[in-house]
């Protein structure tokens, strides 16, 4: 049966090394369980990071052309159709 997972190796400094494997042992799963939920972490990050970026240019957009409410936003939409 083949491999469901891949080795990867990584390079830290002793002291990163250090809190990273003593994180681990707190956690029942090991260092790949705390790699793996540190990778998901980050993307969750991403993806707020995202979600903001975006919030913010709908905003801007929305305040050039002064629509500050749902009711406007309905008007420019059905009088572009």
């Amino acid at each position: 049966m083949p491999r469901t997972t891949r080795v990867i190796s990584l390079s830290l400094p002793p002291k990163l090394a250090r809190a990273f494997e003593r994180m681990a042992k707190s956690k029942r799963n090991g260092k790949s369980g705390l790699f793996r939920e540190m990778i998901e972490a980050y993307k969750r990050s991403q993806w707020l990071e995202d979600y903001r970026r975006l919030q913010t240019y709908g905003a801007r957009k929305a305040r050039d052309v002064r629509a500050f409410t749902e009711q406007d936003i309905d008007k420019l939409i059905f009088s572009r159709r």
